[in-house]
């Protein structure tokens, strides 16, 4: 039986063509099975392909990147997972109180990962540059003689003391093609030291305008807030000052019901109630120069 199902000869054989049936039912998204329990079922030296969909279906995610991008060769394949949990992801950030974010919160192997924006992007980079090893992945790859003639730059049959080489390149080309989606501070401190800096001088470039750009909008909604601040105190002020009201020596406190006397106090601008100072919670720091002022006349 061959490692990957691409490689199941002949194409058109009964195991051929079972394999490629088991692999979209496993990775079918309304399929019904326990994948905890069906991992331990496949053998250790094949069935790579639907190990990864299974890794893959528990949200595993270094495993099953592991997989595809080291030992099955499938870039295109780890990138589209990637984009299926951004997508997850950010779908789970928008609606934090959805049935949706209920569901991947229970879902079968879900981890606590998925909620950050920046994690499996800068889990692929991870993966490419620091692989898992075989055991790891709960697989034992064996050389056969019937592949000796593979010149794939991560061969699918190795020997039992093989380890995985980091792809340097992959990781690059990641951080080119991702780079807003990377945390850059631990992607940084990932890249080997004799990088060319040339080589990532597009992801460096990319992360600063993105940060300046952060920054940027950042300075202005906090502008923008204040001034909505001011502005409505402002209005506030403007709306209660013209307003006469007396306070005698009957006057209570409407939340403890006890005469106001010359303490301190509060008065609401809506409903004109005047309250205590120490009954009245959540008021503002500045509030307490208003009410001993107001006390005092």
């Amino acid at each position: 039986m061959a490692n990957r199902v691409v490689d199941e000869k002949p194409a058109d054989g009964l195991v051929a063509c079972l394999r490629r049936r088991l692999l979209a039912f496993l990775s079918a998204e309304d399929a019904h099975f326990s994948a905890e329990d069906l991992l331990p079922r496949l053998p250790y030296d094949a069935c790579f392909d639907e190990r990864a969909a299974l890794l893959a279906r528990l949200r595993r995610h270094k495993q099953a990147l592991t997989m595809w991008i080291h030992l099955l060769d499938s870039w295109d394949q780890a990138l589209q997972y990637c984009a299926k949990i951004q997508a997850e992801a950010e779908q789970t950030f928008l609606c934090k109180d959805s049935p949706k974010r209920r569901f991947l919160s229970s879902a079968e192997g879900a981890d606590r990962g998925d909620n950050h924006l920046l994690e499996i992007y800068t889990t692929l980079v991870d993966v490419c540059l620091n692989p898992l090893e075989p055991i790891a992945l709960g697989i034992i790859p064996t050389k056969r003689t019937s592949d000796t003639t593979d010149t794939s730059p991560n061969p699918t049959n190795v020997g039992l003391d093989f380890r995985f080489k980091p792809r340097t390149d992959l990781a690059l080309k990641a951080m080119r093609q991702f780079s807003e989606l990377i945390d850059a501070t631990t992607v940084l401190s990932m890249v080997p030291g004799d990088t060319n800096l040339k080589a990532l001088s597009q992801f460096l470039e990319s992360t600063v305008k993105q940060q300046a750009s952060l920054q940027a909008r950042l300075v202005f909604f906090m502008s923008a807030a204040h001034s909505e601040s001011v502005q409505s105190r402002i209005a506030c002020a403007a709306a209660t000052a013209g307003q006469m009201f007396k306070v005698t020596a009957l006057t209570r406190c409407h939340q403890c019901r006890r005469r106001i006397g010359t303490s301190a106090f509060v008065r609401h601008p809506d409903s004109g109630e005047l309250v205590h100072y120490g009954c009245c919670r959540n008021l503002p720091a500045d509030s307490k120069l208003t009410t001993t002022r107001l006390s005092g006349n």
